[in-house]
């Protein structure tokens, strides 16, 4: 979605690239971004795990195919404990609790919350 030219309608604070497990920072952490469509672009950074190069949706939602399951996991593995160390930092410079409550959210988290339109993302692809 977001490697075309004509997306317009989002601008997360960062990538974490799913080949090398690198954070692309595109926002200062402090501005507001447009990630969540809702009130989490007011409240939360919005960080964009991408996504395994071996899964093919299906056009039903969230559902998707896999052609590599070993480098699925791997991927997706890579992406998650470059979040978890990112998230770390940030909690740190921003003085924040990681384990309270609301804290650290997921799109989908935000959605089940009303703070975010209703995405499932990570979590379908932890399944």
């Amino acid at each position: 979605m977001f490697n075309k030219p004509t997306f317009d309608r989002a601008c997360v604070h960062g990538f974490i690239d799913a080949y090398t497990g690198d954070v692309y920072q595109t926002l200062p952490w402090y501005w507001r971004g447009w990630h969540a469509g809702g009130y989490a672009n007011n409240t939360h950074i919005g960080v964009e795990m991408c996504e395994p190069d071996c899964i093919q949706y299906d056009g039903q939602g969230a559902g998707f195919a896999v052609n590599n399951w070993p480098r699925a996991r791997e991927m997706t593995t890579r992406t998650y404990n470059s979040a978890v160390e990112l998230f770390a930092i940030l909690c740190a410079d921003f003085n924040l609790n990681p384990l309270q409550d609301g804290v650290i959210i997921s799109h989908n988290e935000g959605g089940l919350r009303g703070w975010a339109d209703r995405h499932v993302d990570p979590e379908h692809l932890w399944k």
